[in-house]
């Protein structure tokens, strides 16, 4: 078939540098659990200045496509756009979960909108159910734990992980900062949801990355019980950009 485009327009504006700014990337790429394809936008319609470092941009938006189970297939008349933002302005949709009803929980990174907190966002056919703000900045991965309903987030830029939970119906913040984590990014839980394991990239000053497990509660609250650093190399030093960096990004459970 032929490649579908994002129609995230994005555009370099008065300048010649390239686009390397990480916010205006796709985050995510998953299938839901009804069959449907998600691509998260974390920002639209962007317009970036090499001369003021100016980044200005539309709301995020969720990219549904709907998939052809005859082929696999997906076209540009099968999408549906769901934009996130709160009162028009776009909070930076980051990662993906499902619940056991198949409604969409969404991590929104943060921005002035939300007082620089990121938050937790329910959407349940394109629509928004309800929004939690973590009050931490930079919230990026999310892992969702059915048997307690709880819902973790990591916060990149904080270095902590917050805990919510949708066991008593409406969302609620368990803590807003349930662990201290250097660097935490992606997070996956084991097949039985007993464990819950973080990818940490150390402390920026020549740490190396970390495999963190903690043992997850119904209560939503987490308690370590190994850190390993075994088979990654030395990360260096932060000297301003993550580019000078040995920087993992995404770790995966394999289940037997």
């Amino acid at each position: 078939g032929s490649p579908v485009e994002l129609r995230q327009n994005v555009d370099p504006g008065q300048t010649e540098a390239p686009i390397t700014s990480a916010v205006v990337l796709p985050s995510e790429v998953v299938f839901t659990p009804q069959g449907d394809l998600l691509v998260i936008i974390k920002i639209n319609d962007a317009l970036l200045n090499s001369e003021t470092e100016g980044t200005t941009a539309g709301p995020g938006s969720l990219n549904f496509y709907e998939i052809d189970p005859t082929d696999g297939s997906t076209s540009d008349d099968a999408l549906t756009v769901v934009p996130v933002s709160l009162n028009g302005v776009g909070t930076i949709p980051f990662a993906f979960e499902a619940d056991e009803d198949g409604r969409t929980i969404i991590v929104e990174a943060a921005s002035t909108i939300l007082g620089s907190s990121g938050a937790i966002a329910i959407y349940q056919n394109g629509e928004l159910v309800e929004r939690v703000q973590t009050g931490e900045n930079g919230s990026c991965w999310v892992a969702y734990q059915r048997e307690g309903s709880c819902i973790y987030t990591s916060q990149t830029s904080n270095s902590n992980i917050s805990s919510l939970t949708l066991k008593n119906g409406p969302l609620e913040l368990v803590d807003s900062i349930a662990v201290d984590v250097d660097v935490p990014v992606d997070m996956r839980l084991s097949t039985d949801e007993r464990y819950l394991y973080v990818l940490s990239n150390g402390d920026l000053n020549g740490d190396t990355s970390h495999i963190i497990v903690y043992e997850t509660f119904e209560d939503c609250h987490l308690n370590e019980v190994q850190s390993m650093g075994d088979g990654f190399t030395q990360m260096g030093i932060f000297a301003g950009s993550f580019a000078d960096l040995n920087f993992e990004v995404g770790v995966a459970v394999y289940g037997l």
